[in-house]
């Protein structure tokens, strides 16, 4: 299944990576700990944002085949 992706799912991809990249390399642990809310913020946006567009080629394909 293709899926068609919204610039607003593809920029919080880009920030989801960014950050993800961020943490891991980041030497303060109070910083370290600010990204890891923040990456698991913006991660939980993704894959509810990831979720709606699945659902939406689902019903795009379905509306399509009757």
């Amino acid at each position: 299944m293709q899926v068609e992706l919204s610039p607003t799912l593809l920029a919080t991809l880009e920030r989801v990576n960014e950050l993800s990249k961020k943490r891991v390399l980041e030497d303060d642990k109070n910083e370290a700990d600010r990204l890891s809310r923040e990456y698991s913020r913006e991660r939980m946006d993704l894959l509810m944002l990831l979720n709606t567009a699945v659902e939406a080629t689902k019903t795009a394909n379905t509306a399509a085949k009757r």
